[in-house]
């Protein structure tokens, strides 16, 4: 394999720099086309709560960004906004079966809260406790 097709195999600098690995270059290209229903499509198949990620995402994809040398990265994480802001409520996700169990999530934090969407998407009920608080059972 030569050099050049190991490098388009590679995620680009600004995807991997992502935590939950957003498809950049997709993500992009539709928004260019004005196709926002497309755009939030990648946001829904790749965030967990994206109405909320979407909004308060601190990019770290940014300053990766290919274009940053040349004048300035992307506006990615404003981008993000404008297409949550532009679609509405998200679709209801997917989820798997019931599996008949219950989960407990300590915490109402952005990862705790993506630890109960997770599990609520694989069949889970999930508990979140909070300090100090009962439990809301979410799903």
């Amino acid at each position: 394999m030569s050099n050049t097709a190991a490098l388009q195999e590679e995620q680009p600098a600004c995807q991997a720099a992502c935590p939950l690995h957003v498809d950049v270059r997709k993500f992009m290209a539709l928004v260019r086309a004005g196709d926002m229903a497309g755009a939030r499509k990648i946001l829904d198949r790749t965030l967990p709560l994206p109405t909320v990620l979407g909004r308060v995402c601190d990019h770290p994809c940014q300053p990766h960004c290919i274009r940053s040398p040349i004048d300035a990265s992307l506006a990615i994480g404003g981008l993000e906004r404008t297409v949550i802001n532009a679609t509405g409520p998200a679709a209801k996700p997917l989820s798997m079966p019931g599996k008949g169990k219950r989960a407990a999530v300590m915490g109402g934090d952005v990862s705790a809260l993506t630890v109960a969407w997770d599990l609520g998407k694989k069949g889970y009920g999930v508990d979140v406790y909070l300090a100090g608080e009962a439990a809301a059972a979410i799903c």
